[in-house]
């Protein structure tokens, strides 16, 4: 369920760019897909961890099929949408590894990823503000899974988070993003329904579905954009 309505308010937010000429009301739904898809990643990634490996390295080779169809769709030279993901999930386990032991060797490698994932998320869709919405997610549901309920980094991300939107969210009607992700992240714990029903996957002959339908439907609607 949440998947399509992540899936239907990408679609929404690409009618908008590709065939209605940047409506802004087509944009304004199409903000809720991006902390959807991207708790859905960090909650299938931390509860999968026995093929953990096999889930960072089919994102990878996606994000390589979908950047000639990404590019061609938007006529640019930025990475798409599953690259953002896989800097949030490099981030993170860095993280994850400093936490197993505290060391000051492990903090060192895990402020190196951190900061060249962020500096390679500039370079990519969303920017630093869908870096940090990610990072965040997994942060955040990790410390539910771990009942890591008064984690302060997780507080001190949420201020990170705003802050870090001043800089990378110039058009003023695009901070409605910043509003649905912070709502979004703060509410999530309290739907038990979102945690217990909606998160459990999908048939797994449903399981490629986004995947291929990323990259196709851009490339289709910039297709029909082109005659139109």
């Amino acid at each position: 369920m949440i998947k399509l309505i992540a899936i239907f308010t990408m679609l929404i937010d690409h009618l908008g760019i590709f065939i209605f000429h940047d409506n802004y009301y087509f944009r304004l739904i199409g903000r809720v897909a991006f902390p959807l898809f991207a708790a859905l990643l960090a909650f299938n990634y931390l509860n999968r961890t026995h093929d953990s490996k096999k889930f960072f390295y089919r994102l990878l080779l996606f994000a390589f099929l979908s950047q000639p169809f990404y590019m061609f769709a938007f006529q640019t030279i930025e990475l798409n949408i599953f690259f953002q993901f896989i800097w949030g999930i490099l981030t993170f386990e860095s993280f994850r590894y400093f936490l197993k032991n505290q060391k000051i060797t492990r903090f060192v490698l895990f402020m190196l990823v951190f900061f060249v994932c962020f500096f390679l998320s500039i370079y990519t869709t969303y920017q630093g503000f869908g870096f940090f919405t990610v990072f965040i997610l997994f942060l955040y549901l990790y410390s539910l899974k771990k009942n890591f309920y008064n984690l302060k980094l997780f507080k001190y991300s949420l201020i990170t988070l705003l802050a870090e939107s001043l800089l990378f969210l110039n058009p003023w009607k695009y901070w409605i993003s910043v509003f649905i992700n912070l709502i979004f992240i703060l509410y999530l714990e309290k739907i038990e329904s979102f945690k217990q029903q909606y998160f459990r996957e999908i048939n797994k002959k449903y399981r490629y579905f986004f995947y291929w339908f990323y990259p196709l439907h851009i490339f289709v609607l910039k297709i029909i954009q082109l005659f139109l």
